[in-house]
């Protein structure tokens, strides 16, 4: 392929392809789950780290682990 044909390749690319920086509306949705679940109910177990202990937060985070698989967000 000559340096001209890349050329026209990628100006056909760049001018047939529009970019649209807008989130889906379902994905904007999870997206604003996230944001209140880890605001609401993530961040304030910081402050019981020391209080929890290890074992006692493990217990504390895993009725929100299941809200998670609950969504469809756990990998």
């Amino acid at each position: 392929m000559g340096s001209g044909t890349l050329i026209a390749v990628r100006e056909e690319y760049a001018s047939g392809v529009p970019w649209d920086f807008c989130t889906e509306p379902d994905f904007q949705r999870k997206l604003d789950w996230m944001e209140e679940f880890v605001r609401e109910r993530i961040w304030p177990l910081e402050t019981l780290v020391e209080e929890l202990g290890f074992d006692g937060l493990q217990r504390a985070i895993e009725p929100l682990r299941e809200e998670v698989k609950a969504q469809d967000l756990w990998a």
